[in-house]
Parts: structure tokens; C-alpha cells; sequence
């Protein structure tokens, strides 16, 4: 989540945040855009690359539904190009086996998988050939929507790594193991307030946040209630200096990673490179 006033540079880092993850080559990735102003927003939809078709209404009760339906509609592609693959190298161990006149059937297979311009077996086909793609979800502008009040949301915010589910059959198949338990959905919303009464983000949202993105603000009620549910281990004091120190120059930001890798030697960093140690931040 990347919480900011207006024009404080939320856009702007989720996007950058995405070009990184796309800088993986071996990793597909799939953005689906929650958003009221995306059509009007075109420097947003060209950097991260959004398909016309993955633009939703933030008040449109469907739209949470559509977002699992993709993440199904994905698995349920990717179990297929397995299925199919796996049938093409039955089919070729059978082939060396084969008695001619007595296994007619196996003619309307070879149709299935021959191609007599090249003289080979083809390769089933798939968008993303076989790799299993991280879809994403982005919020953005949608705070005052009817988005944060629909129950499906917040479903699929709790579940979001759960989300197409993969059967225990293709858990065990020897073709499809490798894919794990699920496709999940990663979300990330841009929004200008942590709480408030009027549109704000609901705590079973806010108490799944993973990564949290934080831009200068001038009120303390919401910077106390952020240090209440997000700071964690460390004292309002030393998350104050924290704080002050990622946010001190314009639209710098301070990111708090909630699942710290064992290696990174800090869960705190001023925009996205830079750790901060919290023993360095002095009175």
C-alpha cells in the first residue's frame, strides 16, 4: 500500500516498484487496473503496461469478482498447456510402440500434434509459455468509491495469495508440481488516507498489508494511528526519527517491509534502496 497525499508521488512509485519486477526476464507479469481516472491517465497505463480489457470500475460491485475470475481463468489456462503437454509426450512414447493396424484411434491423435510442413511434433501453446504469471492488482484513485465497502474485496485481500487455488491432483502431477499451491493475486492500492471516517481503508484490510509505502504527512492523528498498527517492535520515538529522515526531501518516502527477507538487515528503507539501520538513527 502507498499512502500519500495528492501529488505526493504515489503513482509514480508503485510504477516504479512494477518496472523493477519487470526488470525479472524469466517472470511474466499481468497488471489489472482498479481505477476511476485510468482512461485520462495514459502515462500510467503505457509505463505499466495495461491492457484496455484490465481496467475496472472502482464502483462497480462486479469488479471484485472479475479479479478472481481472471486469476482462475489464468490457472485453469496454465493446468491446460500442462495437460496438453503431457498428452503430446504420451502420444510419442506410444508412437514407438505402436502397432499400426490395430490402434486406429492413434491417427486423430498424430492429426492433434503433427504438423507435415515441419516434420515435427508442435508444442502446445500458451501466452506465457508454461511459466505461471503474477498477476497484479492495482487501486488507484478509488478511495472514495464504493470499492472499500464491498465484502468481495476484502475476501480476496485476505486470501490474496491463496486466490486459484491448484487441485491436489495437479499439486502431485509430475508435469504441473513445480507450479506451488496457488496463482494468488498481489494488490497494491494507492490511496491519499491510512483512516478516516468517510472512504477509508477497512483494518481487515489495512492488518494484511505486506509492504507499506509511506509519503509525508501532515497529520498526526494518522501518523499516530500508522505507528499503532504498523510500526511494530520498535517505539514511536526511534519511528518518528525513522520517519523524519525517509521523508525529508520531496516526494521521498519511507517503505516498511512487513516480510523482511533474513538478509536484509532492516525492514526500513528511504525509497526503495536504501535500508535504513534503525542503531544509526540517533536523538
Amino acid at each position: 500500500m502507498a499512502c500519500g497525499k495528492r501529488q505526493s508521488g504515489k503513482s509514480v512509485s508503485i510504477t516504479n516498484l512494477f518496472r523493477m519486477f519487470k526488470q525479472d526476464k524469466t517472470q511474466p507479469y499481468r497488471v489489472l487496473l482498479v481505477s476511476a481516472t485510468a482512461n485520462s491517465n495514459y502515462v500510467l497505463m503505457n509505463d505499466l503496461d495495461v491492457d484496455e480489457d484490465d481496467i475496472f470500475d472502482p464502483n462497480d460491485p462486479q469488479t471484485p469478482y472479475l479479479l478472481e475470475a481472471i486469476c482462475n481463468s489464468e490457472r485453469d489456462d496454465l493446468i491446460r498447456y500442462y495437460k496438453e503437454m503431457e498428452q503430446r509426450d504420451l502420444l510419442i512414447k506410444r508412437i514407438k510402440h505402436v502397432k499400426w493396424d490395430n490402434d486406429e484411434d492413434l491417427d486423430d491423435e498424430i492429426l492433434m500434434w503433427y504438423n507435415p510442413e515441419t516434420g515435427k511434433f508442435r508444442m502446445p501453446e500458451h501466452k506465457y509459455n508454461g511459466k505461471k504469471v503474477a498477476i497484479i492488482v492495482l487501486v488507484d484513485d478509488a478511495q472514495n468509491s464504493s470499492l472499500f465497502s464491498n465484502k468481495k474485496l476484502l475476501n480476496i485481500t485476505i486470501k490474496n495469495r491463496h486466490l486459484g487455488a491448484f487441485s491436489r491432483e495437479v499439486q502431485e502431477n509430475r508435469y504441473t508440481k513445480h507450479l506451488g499451491s496457488s496463482m494468488g493475486l498481489f494488490l497494491y492500492m494507492c490511496v491519499q488516507n491510512y483512516s478516516c471516517q468517510q472512504g477509508g481503508i477497512p483494518k481487515a484490510i489495512r492488518g494484511n498489508i505486506s509492504q507499506f509505502i509511506l509519503f509525508k504527512t501532515a497529520s498526526e492523528k494518522e501518523l499516530e494511528n500508522i505507528k499503532l498498527e504498523i510500526a511494530g517492535e520498535i517505539d514511536g520515538d526511534l519511528f518518528d526519527r525513522v520517519y523524519k529522515y525517509a521523508t525529508a526531501e520531496k516526494h521521498n518516502f519511507l517503505f516498511i517491509d512487513m516480510d523482511k527477507k533474513q538478509h536484509h538487515p532492516s525492514k526500513y528503507r528511504r525509497n526503495f534502496d536504501e535500508f535504513i539501520l534503525e542503531e544509526n538513527q540517533t536523538e
